[in-house]
């Protein structure tokens, strides 16, 4: 007779009283624990570095869209306040007062119709931007004068000019002509653009027409070191005698950038309170975005050469291809580094007689 087995028989030789029930020690195969193979993990690397090169440019250019935008405002907002000056004054305001008396920028006097009127009120025209009188004025930072895409590299102590370094800086410059700029108490100074240095230049005399003729561009700021070439930053030494524009820009063209104490000026922009080439004024001999040069002797290059022995004094941006610039109707177009050099030129005389395409 067959004896059966007894349920916990049944356990003991591994056999379970349910279909498909499985028990510790049955022989069956352990599942394998959740996780990455290394090929899994390398292609996920693979995608996400693949996804970064394509997001970050694009933030990129989105921020430099924003920042292009935002400098573009800003001309916008010095070109109307200008138009605001002439319709009440007449006249576009000084370039500069002569030197060696006050020195005023165009810049300064266009802050009451900038809605920096508190500012304005504490200036004495009379005396000069270095009076003790104006230490706070000279201090105070005017957002529409700085440009998102450039910063301040000046921030040590600028030896003489009053230690402007605690001083505002500047982006943007008056034009002033497509000549040199040389100065001479007698004859005045050898220009012939918006912003010229004691003439106040009427809206008439702009026979060019307004939307032919530049009157603000901006300009990066300099790094304050003499021993290291930065162009388009810094300023460059060519001979004394070649007194013409053209003269000028076919030196400034073949000059080889030197460094050292002297050999170069380093410090554009370092305000805005003054009406000098250094600081608040550029011309148009050289293209944007190239270096600038002054006519200078034998020694240092220095402020004063600039100021007033003539020279090249460029336009430039942190903007990649070219310049923000804002004509005499108050219109800001962006100018290619490619621009034709007759028309550049053509844009910076008030009263030249060039023809300037409009596809500039």
């Amino acid at each position: 007779m067959e004896m059966r087995k007894s349920p916990a028989q049944h356990v003991l030789s591994g056999r379970g009283t349910r279909r498909g029930t499985q028990y510790p020690g049955s022989g069956s195969r352990k599942s394998r624990p959740a996780g990455f193979t290394l090929v899994e993990l390398l292609v996920v690397v693979s995608i996400i570095g693949i996804l970064s090169g394509l997001l970050v440019p694009a933030v990129q250019s989105a921020r430099e869209a924003a920042r292009r935008t935002e400098c573009s405002n800003n001309l916008r907002q010095l070109g109307i306040a200008t138009m605001n000056f002439v319709s009440t004054n007449d006249c576009f305001p000084l370039g500069r007062d002569k030197p060696g008396e006050d020195v005023w920028s165009a810049h300064a006097r266009l802050l009451p119709y900038m809605e920096e009127t508190p500012t304005f009120q504490q200036i004495d025209f009379s005396q000069p931007p270095g009076n003790a009188r104006h230490a706070q004025v000279c201090q105070t930072v005017v957002k529409t004068f700085l440009c998102p895409a450039d910063r301040n590299r000046m921030n040590f102590q600028d030896q003489g000019n009053n230690n402007q370094y605690p001083w505002a800086k500047n982006n943007y410059r008056g034009n002033a002509g497509n000549d040199t700029g040389e100065w001479n108490a007698t004859t005045g100074e050898q220009n012939n653009g918006i912003f010229v240095t004691a003439i106040p230049v009427r809206l008439c005399q702009v026979t060019d027409g307004i939307s032919h003729t530049a009157m603000f561009a901006e300009a990066i700021m300099g790094d304050a070191d003499d021993n290291h070439i930065e162009t388009p930053g810094d300023w460059f030494r060519v001979p004394l005698t070649d007194e013409t524009a053209l003269q000028v820009y076919t030196a400034c063209q073949k000059v080889t950038p030197a460094a050292g104490t002297g050999a170069q000026f380093s410090r554009s922009g370092r305000n805005w309170v003054r009406g000098n080439f250094v600081t608040t004024r550029y011309n148009h001999i050289m293209p944007p975005n190239t270096w600038s040069c002054v006519r200078c002797a034998a020694g240092n290059v220095g402020a004063d050469q600039i100021n007033d022995n003539g020279g090249a004094t460029t336009a430039s941006s942190r903007h990649p291809g070219g310049v923000n610039l804002a004509t005499a109707d108050a219109a800001v177009h962006f100018v290619s580094n490619t621009i034709d050099i007759k028309v550049w030129q053509a844009l910076g005389s008030r009263d030249g007689g060039e023809l300037v395409s409009l596809d500039w």
